[in-house]
């Protein structure tokens, strides 16, 4: 296990530092950031000392070094457009953006895996083609129209909530359910293939031959070996999520992370975008491990193949 967990804890660190290396890459070479901050009208004596003052002076491999070194020690530079440290702009947002993922997510759990269990259990059935039927069309409308949609409908025609977010419940319910239908459908057809590879297993037939309720074999031995297969996809959708957030926000005007990372790319804030990418890719890598853990746990198969 201590094998196991070390590899995949290095390639976690490889990748986030491949992240680092591009996101310093990508910023200086995307156009000049003190001509983008100061504006094309600028003075040239300003434009001048605003590159000195934040090393763009200094040649292009040397600048894309200094950062990409400052960046694996943890100093992330000091927002431009803030005047504070790009760190702390970006966790000031942290809080509001999980106040919409972790209930999209919950909800994509709570109606997804319900949703693909019950068409499984009934398959072939009218309730399975509806279920799927809804799924193919969630998994295939992108976030942006779900969310335009939702406007239109409670915003525009009804008028019961709020076109734009705001940190209360009624402003966070188009945003939570424009994330959340989507994968909703994903999980669902996922959780489906799963139930259908376990429902005839020969413990599953013996279960029932025993005399056990179908509710107590779906509880029993169904679910908790079909959720198993479940767990990658659960990680990479947690990293949907939060990748959804920067359409989300930015159509809800959510002042969240992915809002931030509109607003610093298009201002060239070359400390606040390769924070953002950087904290992303650790949150993401360190999920990927976690998941991998849970897996060779419910499976020691995993650690016996040295995968």
């Amino acid at each position: 296990m201590i094998r196991f967990v070390a590899i995949r804890l290095l390639r976690a660190v490889l990748t986030v530092l491949a992240v680092a290396l591009f996101a310093a890459i990508a910023m200086r070479v995307s156009g000049d950031p003190a001509v983008i901050a100061l504006g094309p009208t600028a003075p040239a004596e300003a434009i001048a000392a605003y590159r000195v003052q934040h090393g763009l002076d200094q040649p292009l491999v040397v600048q894309i070094f200094v950062q990409f070194t400052a960046l694996l020690s943890g100093d992330f530079g000091i927002s431009p457009l803030n005047g504070r440290s790009a760190l702390q702009v970006v966790s000031q947002r942290v809080p509001l953006t999980l106040l919409l993922a972790i209930p999209a997510l919950l909800i994509k759990v709570l109606v997804g895996i319900p949703a693909g269990t019950i068409a499984a259990i009934r398959q072939n059935s009218l309730l399975d083609r509806l279920v799927m039927s809804a799924s193919v069309i969630g998994i295939a409308i992108p976030n942006f129209v779900i969310g335009l949609g939702l406007v239109l409908i409670f915003a525009i025609n009804l008028g019961v909530l709020p076109s734009s977010g705001q940190p209360n419940l009624p402003g966070m319910i188009m945003p939570v359910l424009t994330l959340a239908l989507a994968g909703i459908g994903t999980l669902a057809r996922f959780t489906r293939s799963s139930v259908l590879g376990v429902i005839n297993q020969p413990h599953v037939r013996t279960a029932y031959a025993k005399g056990l309720t179908e509710r107590q074999v779906i509880r029993r031995h169904i679910l908790p070996n079909a959720t198993a297969a479940m767990f990658p996809v659960l990680g990479l959708m947690l990293g949907s999520v939060l990748a959804g957030t920067v359409v989300v926000e930015t159509l809800f005007s959510w002042p969240g992370i992915g809002s931030l990372l509109v607003t610093a790319v298009a201002n060239r804030d070359i400390y606040v975008v390769p924070c953002i990418l950087v904290l992303s890719s650790v949150v993401m890598t360190l999920t990927n491990v976690g998941v991998d853990v849970l897996q060779a746990l419910r499976d020691p198969r995993i650690l016996q193949r040295g995968r």
